[in-house]
């Protein structure tokens, strides 16, 4: 096989996002139902998948050591292996990292993607507060939670905001969910203004409701087909290319995250994310673009976090994130349409699937094949996306474009 640089999306499906329709049928049937349908979009068979990758949380509650035989046979793919990832939010973007260095060395052709997650058999923060350090900031008492709050109010105290900023936030996402009929929150009122900007203290900047940490719990799968950029024209859609992409860390203890001694970042504080700096640097060197060439964004939504994204993206200078959503930066007509699947705040945060979904969004986007139009990005060329992982000491960035050559 001739040595290829990029390859694209020949094909992409999710599982419903509708927690009653999948605690029917569990797991498996969001699993089947999200394969399949990229099956049918890629117009393929079972049959000619010749390789496989899947992400999914797990470490809590799956109990499933070697889910690839499990998954290879549910699925009608025996005897194709598929090779398993437990990389909490950020996995799916390493999945297709995976899938990519498969078919670049030459090894597979027709590589199957697939990213889950499931909501019901432990509390979702029992499993989450796990995802950092275990052994000593979860022994603390220090979860998930209380990093996003401890990072939100020290970048509110740093630059000058409010929670004006989380609101118009969650708001633009309920916005494009609303306009997405596969969005958990289709067609769900937003939460009003006035209670995401509640105080518990005036001027606490901490707020008195749990309007913020309201996000899409829910069952889901994405699966996406990658295959040789040569091989694009086959299928039936307009192409769509993986041009680059990276995963990069900083420490998983929150005493060391901002301790990072890449030239540069030395001095990034808890307002900032060097682990999807630095990925986005090296993903923007491999795709041969810079920052001002991205038309859309997907990044982790709940509290502040993907505006934090869009400032290590280098879509905004640092401090400025906060101000580019409240300008409407991040709106359909904006600048930079970012999270236009609704996000993990009302779309669906699945963990396992989160940039899958991303992926999905964005080539449908860049295929221009948005199902209301309203939501359809105009003329847009190039996507990024950017995954969270623990604490945001892991992410990865993925930039996918409609552009050949």
């Amino acid at each position: 096989m001739a040595a290829v640089s990029k390859v694209a999306i020949a094909g992409v499906g999710q599982s419903r996002r509708d927690s009653a329709y999948n605690k029917k049928g569990g797991w498996k049937s969001a699993v089947v139902e999200a394969v399949y349908e990229a099956l049918k979009d890629a117009r393929m068979d079972p049959s000619d998948i010749d390789g496989g990758v899947v992400n999914y949380h797990g470490e809590a509650y799956m109990g499933y050591g070697g889910i690839g035989p499990t998954l290879a046979e549910e699925l009608g793919v025996t005897p194709v292996g598929i090779i398993p990832i437990v990389a909490q939010c950020t996995g799916g973007g390493i999945t297709a990292l995976t899938a990519w260095t498969q078919i670049v060395s030459g090894l597979h052709r027709r590589v199957l993607c697939l990213a889950f997650d499931v909501d019901d058999n432990v509390h979702i923060l029992d499993n989450y507060n796990v995802s950092n350090d275990s052994d000593w900031d979860y022994m603390a008492g220090i979860g998930h939670e209380d990093v996003g709050s401890l990072r939100e109010q020290a970048y509110y105290r740093k630059y000058g905001y409010d929670l004006s900023v989380a609101a118009r936030w969650y708001q633009q996402c309920y916005w494009y969910a609303n306009r997405n009929p596969r969005a958990a929150c289709y067609r769900v009122p937003p939460p009003p203004m006035d209670v995401l900007t509640r105080e518990v203290l005036p001027g606490s900047n901490n707020p008195a409701l749990e309007a913020h940490r309201e996000v899409a719990f829910t069952l889901g799968a994405a699966a996406w087909i990658m295959v040789p950029e040569q091989d694009a024209a086959d299928y039936p859609h307009k192409p769509v290319f993986m041009t680059g992409g990276e995963y990069s860390v900083s420490p998983g203890l929150i005493s060391k995250n901002y301790h990072y001694p890449r030239p540069g970042l030395e001095t990034a504080d808890i307002t900032e994310l060097p682990a999807t700096r630095v990925a986005a640097q090296k993903a923007y060197a491999m795709a041969g673009i810079s920052a001002g060439d991205i038309d859309l964004a997907q990044t982790y939504s709940p509290g502040l976090s993907g505006v934090l994204q869009l400032e290590a993206l280098g879509i905004c200078e640092p401090g400025t994130g906060g101000k580019f959503v409240l300008d409407g930066g991040t709106s359909i007509d904006g600048p930079c349409p970012t999270n236009t699947n609704g996000g993990q705040i009302a779309f669906s945060l699945t963990s396992g699937s989160d940039v899958g979904d991303m992926l999905i969004e964005s080539a449908q986007q860049l295929r221009g094949e948005i199902e209301l139009p309203a939501r359809q990005v105009k003329n847009a060329k190039l996507a990024v996306c950017a995954g969270y992982q623990a604490i945001g000491s892991g992410s990865t960035v993925t930039v996918l474009t409609n552009q050949e050559g």
